[in-house]
């Protein structure tokens, strides 16, 4: 009887052990996120949920479906994005919502629809905006607000969504198809990859990790907006939000493969110039981006496309500049290469493994005149050598061998990795050496703007390239990390084309074509050109600038270094083609050099100017920025004030393939379930320890 009163505690004692992980992990977090209270049987795929509400009010409702229209022109790209917001239930709700867009979008109309009615959005500074959108929900009017919170990252507002009532919102944007060793591509993102955010959490008036956005994790010191970038995440194999897309294609030319990458389409010819393509909701999960691509025939490959327009009595102008896939009597230099890869949690799974393929595949690469290093970082960084070491035989197999040991585990402190990897230069490194920074990694951070900062300050002779791993990086990250590394960015999205990729960014790295690039147009022009600094031009990779003149002129000059001798090219205009778009192009560029100078200054007097200036540009050509928002508000109200209005976050689905390891944030809630799991596991410890009778005094403590 004895044993079997032992028996019965030793259960008891696991049991609560066991409640005390679920209380410490589960609970706790969901408190401190305004959730407590609900119950979590209720939420099926696509279900919004009230923040800050308690069950006896908690209302549900259907996830957005969502309808995308891409129409290609030549190298211009024009999005529609349709949100539908349905609510079934008997209350009035707001919704809220945290999507990507491409990071190079020029966001620039807002629609809203309710039944045949069409608000139209104007744009608005920031709070202006955000303080008339509150006041409309306050008054019963239908709103709705359009914000950057990073520019591939949007949130969307709706307020006021009556019972059983569907309502439209219209996104309009703008960008340009990318091109790369021959191959031209458009992406459109469909997911979010949760965000590493580090810091310590941020404590409002009343003593409570502050919330300023409908995200799950509070702000921090060291990104002050997290609530913002972190949106609540459906169950695996979940399907949030259905994402229809549809692609009118129409590049100009005879189309050669023609591919999409990561998903199954139905395709239908119009002729050799011109395809129609879908991917159904039905068909694919909302987890993975979209991409396209498709080839010219060879004969066709433009070297130089040239498009402009008039606008407002200016001229502006795009400039896309592409070198011959194979350059003559280019020589590789010697170069020294650091890796940088990513271990983090968020790399769990198939990130993990496409990273270590592609990190392979480059030490193998690597050439005997070459020196490398390599750079591993989640919670810690750690270097395989001090410093750049011979790439001989002896010292590849030992860095393959570390490589293919790595795992993922622990949060994304990229900082220390990124500075470690900019630091270790020697006098050396400048004579006559090409230093590159290869950075393998999904970009799952929130402190982009002090990240770039420390590339900006330490950069110097090195140049920073970029690998976006998984199926949906932060490429807005990747590509400015990029750009101020004046290097370039490459996405891998699947294990299959690990190989493609790799081999084109290698045949770069190795084969810089022009370096030290300058444009000039005559000086009565008035030229204003971006990227102000231009990159250097490397095999199969083109530049684009774009530029805006007083008046349009007959040619410029190209000039830079190719094989250490001065290179000189003038290019005229005759060719141009007229297209519309051109301005937003342009703002779009300058805008973000204003944004890199405001993000870079300490001076609050320059600040201030610089953000009058996104402001005034972004409100001349009607684009949504960090500084300013669309909004569109129905003046007739709608909902009587005595009517209450609950507000709804929107679930994103988790990327495909990825593994979300602990911690992903730095905030306290991840801490409790960690001191739960512990706590449970010294539990079953003692319990496993009781039953098999191995330390006979600590029955009596059960």
């Amino acid at each position: 009887m004895a044993n079997n009163i032992n028996t019965i505690r030793s259960h008891l004692w696991l049991a609560s052990a066991i409640v005390v992980f679920l209380f410490a992990g589960v609970a706790i977090p969901a408190q401190a996120n305004g959730l407590a209270g609900l119950d979590y049987s209720q939420i099926k795929s696509g279900t919004l949920f009230v923040r800050g509400g308690d069950s006896a009010n908690a209302s549900f409702a259907p996830l957005l479906n969502t309808d995308v229209d891409l129409q290609v022109s030549g190298i211009i790209v024009r999005a529609k994005v349709t949100q539908h917001f349905i609510n079934p239930s008997d209350d009035w709700v707001e919704g809220i919502y945290l999507f990507p867009l491409p990071d190079d979008a020029a966001v620039d109309h807002l629609r809203l629809k309710v039944g045949e009615r069409i608000i139209e959005g104007v744009i608005q500074e920031k709070q202006e905006a955000k303080r008339n959108y509150e006041n409309a929900k306050g008054n019963g009017q239908r709103a709705t607000l359009l914000t950057q919170e990073r520019p591939n990252l949007f949130t969307i507002a709706v307020a006021n969504i009556g019972p059983q009532e569907e309502v439209q919102v219209e996104i309009e944007y703008q960008q340009s198809v990318q091109l790369s060793q021959g191959e031209f591509s458009l992406r459109f993102p469909l997911t979010v990859t949760p965000r590493y955010i580090p810091g310590a959490a941020l404590i409002n008036e009343i003593g409570q990790a502050q919330f300023t956005g409908a995200g799950r994790q509070p702000n921090t010191n060291l990104v002050p907006d997290a609530s913002h970038l972190t949106p609540q995440l459906s169950g695996y194999g979940e399907n949030s939000n259905p994402i229809n897309i549809r692609v009118d294609l129409a590049p100009g030319f005879d189309i050669v493969e023609l591919q999409s990458r990561y998903h199954r389409v139905g395709q239908e010819k119009q002729d050799a110039q011109h395809y129609r393509l879908t991917l159904d909701s039905t068909m694919h999960d909302a987890n993975s981006d979209f991409v396209l691509s498709w080839r010219a025939a060879a004969s066709e490959q433009p070297y130089v496309d040239l498009y402009t327009q008039q606008w407002q009595g200016s001229y502006y102008s795009m400039l896309m500049l592409t070198p011959p896939m194979q350059p003559q009597g280019s020589t590789n230099l010697p170069r020294d290469l650091v890796f940088v890869i990513d271990t983090s949690g968020s790399m769990g799974g198939e990130p993990i493994r496409q990273a270590r393929r592609a990190l392979i595949m480059a030490i193998e690469r690597l050439q005997a005149q070459d020196r490398f290093n390599l750079i591993e970082f989640n919670s810690n960084t750690r270097s395989l050598f001090n410093n750049v070491q011979p790439a001989n035989q002896a010292m590849r197999a030992r860095a393959i061998s570390f490589v293919r040991a790595l795992g993922a585990s622990g949060g994304t402190e990229m900082y220390p990795a990124l500075d470690a990897a900019l630091t270790q230069q020697t006098a050396e490194d400048r004579s006559g050496r090409v230093r590159q920074v290869v950075f393998l990694t999904d970009g799952a951070v929130g402190n982009e703007d002090q990240l770039f900062e420390l590339i900006e300050r330490k950069l110097d002779n090195s140049r920073l390239f970029t690998i976006g791993i998984g199926s949906a990086p932060n490429s807005y990250f990747m590509r400015k990390a990029a750009e101020f590394g004046r290097g370039s960015f490459t996405h891998i999205g699947s294990m299959e084309i690990v190989a493609e990729q790799m081999t084109e960014l290698f045949r770069k790295l190795e084969s810089p074509v022009l370096t030290n690039l300058n444009i000039s147009i005559a000086s009565e022009f008035e030229a204003e050109i971006y990227p102000q600094r231009i990159p250097d031009l490397y095999q199969g990779e083109p530049i684009a600038l774009v530029f805006k003149t007083k008046g349009l002129p007959t040619q410029l000059q190209l000039s830079g270094t190719a094989d250490s001798e001065t290179f000189a090219k003038t290019l005229n205009f005759e060719t141009a083609q007229t297209r519309a778009g051109m301005n937003l192009f342009w703002a779009r560029r300058k805008i973000e050099a204003l944004i890199d100078k405001y993000l870079l200054s300490y001076e609050p007097e320059q600040k201030a100017t610089l953000k009058q200036s996104v402001v005034e540009l972004s409100l001349g050509h009607h684009l949504v920025s960090r500084f300013t928002s669309l909004i569109a508000v129905d003046k007739t109200p709608v909902r009587l004030p005595s009517e209450r209005l609950s507000s709804h976050a929107l679930k994103s689905n988790p990327p495909k393939g990825t593994q979300f390891g602990l911690p992903q944030t730095a905030t306290d809630a991840e801490l409790r379930i960690l001191k739960g799991f512990g706590i449970w596991l010294l539990a079953l410890m003692l319990y496993l320890y009781s039953r098999a009778k191995r330390i006979p005094w600590l029955r009596y403590a059960f």
